[in-house]
């Protein structure tokens, strides 16, 4: 079987600055938040304007925004409310006639499910958007359908995940002939160095680092297109324990790549592991330094910073007015690039700038971009300055063009440290003295 290319994030690894640049995204309206209040509801959830969705579901508890509310919880990672929410909507949804409504409510169904470990039933929703709804899918949101919809069955009669900590602690991570951040992970007691990347949506093992282990295969695969359009055969397992840090996980559900497909030729590395969201934000606050350490904390939430959403393949932070500057926050990505929309923002302090064409419009299409000494990025009330990210000086495409930009690791390596907080969903960024 074959499915889309956009599970596979670790392609960009291999791919020069165009073709990493941004994930799919929806369509921009470009409404301004003067009239925000003028749009209707559905209309933020099919941009994914959640912080919006968030300031308008605030004191709305009535029963016309209960299907929002589910949303808007699965955005937030409050899996359980939006189950509860959603499950005792969706027959009378799927017997009406709004079939958006019914891709909406499955979509936030599955990752409720997964994020739970039921698998089976994720499965399920993923299979059924593909039947009712395959037409109006996104590209992004085919990214996330696609791949889950055909790996889940492999893993429907998995058991749970589940995680035994001693609280907070610190660990050394480590930089790869990438540039990209690593941790020492340990899988039934076989010590290797994983990415560390909390935008991915599942664990990734090499097929290699897998024989070694010990670990059983599916005896099914599924194939991949890579952004390269090579195909990708994979298979899918389940890791019996795997520690890191004084973080302990049994039953791990993880998808086995083959070697040559977390190669990195240019810089002659092989990828062993990917260390994703499902591992890292049951842990609480984790937070990359910049003096090469990561710390886990499960003390008192954090409420500084801004919030962010788990937005299918992305985390997307708020930016500085919130609403409608969003940034993709992608540690696992080494490069950065500003849209044109953030362009737009600052026009007057970027239009002098010389511009080169870069590769990263609709089916590669040259779009102008500079390249400032520095640029600030608004977060909340605070603002950081950064140094040497391209600018898009020209629209790529709608679907492109939704963020203010994606923050890659080039990016988050001039911060003192940045922390997500996946308990009370705030990302906060220290900056160098």
């Amino acid at each position: 079987m074959q499915i889309s290319r956009g599970f596979l994030s670790l392609a960009v690894l291999s791919l020069p600055l165009c073709a990493a640049a941004f994930g799919q995204a929806q369509v921009v309206t470009g409404a301004s938040a003067s009239d925000i209040a003028h749009i209707p509801t559905s209309q933020l959830v099919a941009e994914h304007d959640w912080v919006s969705l968030a300031t308008r579901l605030q004191d709305d508890h009535s029963p016309d925004t209960a299907l929002y509310r589910g949303i808007l919880f699965n955005k937030q990672g409050k899996y359980l409310d939006s189950l509860h929410l959603l499950e005792p909507l969706l027959p009378a949804i799927v017997s009406g006639s709004d079939r958006t409504k019914e891709k909406q409510a499955r979509l936030a169904l599955a990752g409720d499910y997964l994020a739970t470990f039921r698998y089976q039933d994720a499965a399920s929703q993923y299979a059924a958007i593909e039947q009712c709804c395959a037409q109006s899918l996104t590209a992004s949101e085919r990214d996330e359908v696609e791949p889950a919809a055909h790996l889940l069955p492999l893993l429907a009669t998995a058991p749970a995940q589940t995680l035994e900590t001693s609280g907070s602690f610190t660990l050394p991570m480590a930089r790869n002939a990438l540039g990209l951040r690593e941790v020492e992970v340990f899988v039934d007691g076989f010590g290797s160095h994983w990415l560390f990347d909390p935008a991915a949506a599942f664990t990734m093992l090499s097929r290699s680092q897998a024989k070694r282990i010990g670990l059983h295969l599916s005896d099914q695969t599924v194939t991949i297109d890579g952004l390269t359009g090579r195909k990708m055969l994979v298979h899918t397992t389940v890791i019996p324990q795997l520690k890191f840090g004084q973080a302990f996980f049994r039953n791990v559900p993880a998808v086995i790549y083959e070697d040559q497909d977390l190669y990195d030729r240019a810089h002659s590395y092989q990828v062993e592991g990917v260390l994703a969201q499902p591992l890292l934000a049951p842990l609480g606050a984790v937070k990359a330094s910049d003096d090469e350490h990561l710390t886990i904390s499960n003390g008192p939430e954090l409420t500084g910073g801004v919030p962010f959403f788990r937005d299918g393949i992305h985390l997307v932070a708020a930016g500085g007015a919130g609403a409608r500057e969003p940034y993709v926050v992608d540690p696992g990505t080494g490069t950065s690039l500003l849209s044109s929309r953030y362009f737009d923002a600052n026009r007057e302090t970027l239009t002098s700038q010389k511009t080169e064409d870069l590769p990263v419009g609709e089916n590669g299409g040259a779009v102008p971009a500079c390249t400032p000494e520095s640029v600030r990025i608004a977060l909340g009330s605070d603002a950081i300055e950064l140094h040497e990210i391209p600018v898009l000086t020209r629209p790529a495409g709608a679907e492109q063009d939704r963020f203010y930009g994606r923050l890659g690791e080039d990016a988050l390596d001039q911060l003192e440290s940045f922390t997500f907080d996946f308990r009370s969903n705030r990302f906060v960024v220290n900056t160098r003295q």
